[in-house]
């Protein structure tokens, strides 16, 4: 059971991120030609290049490797992996509000649902079910922390890799 729900956070993160990785770069493109988002993180109110938002979803994917890694070898009792559980589950509501407030698609919203949360519900329920769930507001806190300093690094470093392409609109 504990492998399902440790090294399930990279599984169910390839399918979401699978979304992002198609849709990011021409939702960006789309974005940037109609005058650029009213919301949502800087990344989406300007182009960017698809080397940047592949290079943007592989970084992000390192770490969620790396969580879900160590989840395995604790057996889930690690604090790493279960903020990194806990941001990948809360970042599903982003997706969600993003969309809402952009009026239309945003990329990732349609696996939100369907893998996202459902994972994330899923996945604590198990860690809790045997015992080594850390639930709480500081587990929460630690995976906003988690998956924001993942993505604003992940998409730094891409526009550092790919600065003539990552610099199109502002």
């Amino acid at each position: 059971m504990m492998k399902r729900v440790t090294l399930g956070l990279f599984g169910a993160w390839l399918l979401h991120d699978a979304e992002e990785w198609f849709t990011l770069a021409p939702f960006s493109a789309r974005k940037a030609a109609s005058g650029g988002g009213q919301v949502g993180l800087p990344w989406m109110r300007r182009e960017i290049s698809e080397a940047h938002a592949h290079t943007a979803v592989a970084l992000v994917g390192v770490v969620i490797a790396a969580a879900s890694a160590r989840g395995y070898r604790t057996e889930g009792r690690s604090r790493f992996y279960q903020a990194a559980l806990a941001g990948f589950g809360l970042h599903g509501f982003s997706h969600l509000g993003m969309t809402v407030a952009e009026r239309g698609y945003t990329p990732g919203v349609v696996t939100a649902p369907i893998v996202v949360l459902p994972f994330g519900y899923y996945a604590h329920r198990e860690l809790a079910r045997t015992g080594v769930a850390r639930p709480g507001l500081r587990t929460a806190l630690e995976g906003i922390a988690v998956a924001g300093g993942a993505l604003a690094a992940s998409h730094a470093l891409a526009g550092m890799l790919h600065p003539a392409t990552s610099a199109a609109t502002p």
